[in-house]
């Protein structure tokens, strides 16, 4: 495509090594002006520190569900840039295997740390949730 060709270093997009400020600064605005749930970003990098701590609990959970939000979003909205490029045919089996990409993750923390009630408890409430949509359709 025409409009793809980059036609000099000024239209080029800033390298993270060449001027780390500079992408810093475009990344946090691109983060601020996509949307005000990008905001609660600003809790990922606490709840990725405090679990390395002995910090509160409850403080903890806070923070990782204020942490989980915007990376949701921002999930959704690469998938929707994704599929916009792949076609309909893979697109669709892109957002199957990813709808419940936020449980898996989490599901894989909670094995990692050995809680297998609430694995097995999450797993149960995913099919029990999934069959009574599909039958209900």
């Amino acid at each position: 495509n025409k409009d793809d060709v980059i036609t000099s270093e000024e239209d080029a997009p800033i390298s993270f090594l060449k001027h780390p400020i500079i992408w810093i600064e475009n990344m946090i605005s691109v983060i601020v002006r996509t949307g005000r749930v990008n905001l609660l970003l600003v809790f990922f990098i606490p709840a990725v520190l405090m679990k390395h701590y002995d910090s509160n609990k409850v403080l903890l959970t806070i923070f990782n569900f204020l942490a989980i939000v915007p990376l949701s979003n921002l999930m959704t909205t690469g998938l929707d840039d994704l599929t916009a490029r792949i076609g309909p045919a893979y697109a669709s089996v892109l957002h199957a295997l990813s709808g419940n990409f936020v449980e898996l993750f989490i599901e894989c923390y909670a094995l990692a740390d050995k809680r297998y009630a609430i694995v097995r408890s999450a797993i149960l409430g995913a099919i029990l949730c999934s069959i009574t949509f599909v039958s209900a359709s």
